[in-house]
């Protein structure tokens, strides 16, 4: 790096928070990683997360852009920064918490629905702006408790914020917590990892 290029912020972060960058490739890992074609994982870094082993990284899922129904063959990227833990996910098999207005890829629900169900009556204002889908092997009591009074008052006062659970059985379990977009700063990279914590700690703990 030239002495007139500046270091990216979130390298800076996880240098400051004893992650240490990693060509480890996140994608397929959980529902929100393979909704693209051509799915890419940019800069990523290996740390803690709490008690879990988790990588940050900066990913792009890539989807076909409006010029594949006339004849074209380009891709659009929709960004995240992800905070992927390692975790104890047996219990819950799949759970998805996205936000609605996710592109306009029709096939992104389609996909996820097609071994599970959509949960809906968690609340007015949650439903309109989140789609939930989980794994049919969760229980109606499982999934009152996860979305408890307390965690959806929560999740609705963190913007548009992305959860995902999955069980990759003797390979173990993930959940990734993230947000839409890149090149975030240090204060929002702490906030989202403060939101991992916090949503670990509530699932863990049921």
């Amino acid at each position: 790096m030239s002495d007139t290029e500046q270091t990216p912020v979130i390298q800076t972060w996880a240098e400051a928070n004893g992650f240490e960058s990693s060509d480890v490739d996140i994608a397929g890992v959980t529902p929100l990683l393979r909704l693209g074609m051509m799915d890419v994982t940019a800069d990523a870094f290996r740390g803690d997360v709490g008690d879990h082993r988790a990588v940050l990284a900066e990913f792009s899922i890539g989807t076909p852009s409006i010029s594949e129904g006339f004849g074209g063959s380009g891709v659009t990227g929709t960004l995240f920064t992800v905070f992927l833990l390692e975790f104890d996910a047996a219990r819950w098999r799949r759970l998805t918490v996205h936000p609605r207005d996710f592109g306009n890829d029709r096939n992104w629900s389609g996909r996820l629905l097609h071994r599970d169900r959509e949960v809906e009556g968690i609340g007015n204002e949650f439903d309109e702006r989140y789609r939930v889908i989980a794994s049919t092997a969760i229980s109606d009591e499982h999934l009152h408790q996860v979305f408890s009074q307390e965690f959806v008052s929560w999740y609705l006062a963190q913007g548009e914020l992305v959860a995902d659970i999955e069980d990759h059985g003797d390979d173990g379990g993930y959940l990734l917590v993230g947000r839409e977009g890149v090149n975030l700063e240090a204060a929002e990279l702490d906030r989202l990892r403060g939101q991992a914590e916090h949503v670990a700690r509530h699932v863990a703990g049921l």
